[in-house]
């Protein structure tokens, strides 16, 4: 439902089984399925050659896109963002998430065209059932809503590991695409 310049390329970003990007082959000219799990690639490849659809499935991540991923007229980002800085490249594991979200951002910015939209679809981080306990992905409760630096110490004490399935508001959003360089964010 996005406006976007043309309707030669769209991206599926962390696409999993290849559901999103299938459904883009159906509405674009090409498109690329972007996935670090080389078991879904596998698959999403299968899958691609048997229903005849014109998906290029790139096994990697969006931080170290190939030189040949260049005019993207539709990036989807679903359910994949709160995920980049817990990512096994080093660049993943280094500087706090948001730095490593806003890089990601940067990333998947350089790859569009004049005028390519990025579609995100994420939680809310002040979604109502989290004051109450639930919990948006595996961290503990109410870490969610908790300050940043309160919910790392909480998780460290009790896991071991780093806070870093970082979600926002949505004003939160708004400045994180802002700063990496998106404009009309809507």
């Amino acid at each position: 439902s996005l406006s976007v310049p043309t309707r030669q390329l769209a991206m599926d970003v962390g696409a999993g089984s290849g559901v999103i990007a299938c459904e883009l082959a159906r509405h674009f000219d090409r498109a690329i399925a972007v996935e670090q799990d080389e078991r879904w690639c596998r698959f999403m490849r299968h899958r691609f050659r048997q229903d005849g659809l014109p998906v290029d499935v790139v096994h990697g991540d969006a931080l170290r896109l190939p030189a040949s991923v260049a005019n993207v007229d539709l990036a989807v980002v679903n359910g994949v963002l709160e995920w980049v800085a817990t990512g096994q490249t080093a660049q993943a594991q280094t500087g706090s998430p948001r730095q490593v979200q806003l890089a990601f951002l940067r990333a998947i910015r350089s790859v569009l065209r004049p005028g390519g939209r990025i579609g995100i679809a994420i939680e809310n981080r002040l979604h109502f059932e989290y004051f109450r306990g639930a919990v948006p992905h595996d961290e503990l409760p109410y870490v969610a809503v908790m300050p940043r630096w309160l919910a790392d110490v909480v998780t460290r004490r009790k896991r071991g590991t780093s806070y870093r399935t970082w979600i926002y508001s949505a004003r939160g959003y708004r400045r994180l695409l802002h700063d990496a360089g998106f404009v009309n964010v809507e």
